[in-house]
């Protein structure tokens, strides 16, 4: 039936939790939510939709803007990006543990790497305020009075 209209209200309900279910939190959705159980997320679908248009049209020759797929498609697609697209560079920059076993410039890359990349969610401490680390990267390159003045400006926005 392509016309929902006519559906009752209950069976429209019902309709909705099986396309969810089915669809959108299927059990492959589930099993990755159980396995990736710490909650921190390695991409955002609209944050990172530019990532993911332009890793689509070079590896698959497809035009998200154009070309339609079904929900299913576009995450077993999305799923099998290589490890050559841009999308799946940052994703791992930000899945990267930065370790006390790594030396100073590789751990000073990956630092630099994941707050030029990460999530808009994630570049703070859960609490609104920025990380040391991301603080730091943020006044880096001022010199002393524009340091002053965007710790001002960090400070009036709650960051730190």
């Amino acid at each position: 039936m392509d016309d929902t209209s006519k559906l009752r209200f209950e069976d429209k309900g019902q309709l909705l939790s099986e396309i969810f279910n089915t669809k959108i939190n299927n059990d492959r959705d589930r099993v990755r939510a159980k396995v990736l159980k710490s909650g921190k997320r390695s991409f955002d679908f609209d944050e990172d939709e530019s990532l993911i248009k332009a890793g689509f049209q070079q590896q698959y020759g497809i035009d998200l803007d154009r070309d339609s797929l079904s929900w299913e498609r576009f995450t077993t697609m999305l799923d099998g990006l290589n490890e050559d697209t841009q999308f799946k560079k940052v994703v791992r920059f930000r899945l990267a543990k930065v370790s006390d076993d790594m030396d100073a410039d590789t751990q000073t890359y990956l630092k630099q790497m994941k707050l030029i990349y990460g999530l808009k969610q994630a570049h703070t401490n859960g609490d609104g305020k920025l990380t040391p680390d991301e603080l730091s990267i943020e006044l880096a390159n001022l010199d002393m009075p524009h340091k002053a003045l965007r710790m001002k400006e960090l400070r009036e926005q709650g960051k730190i």
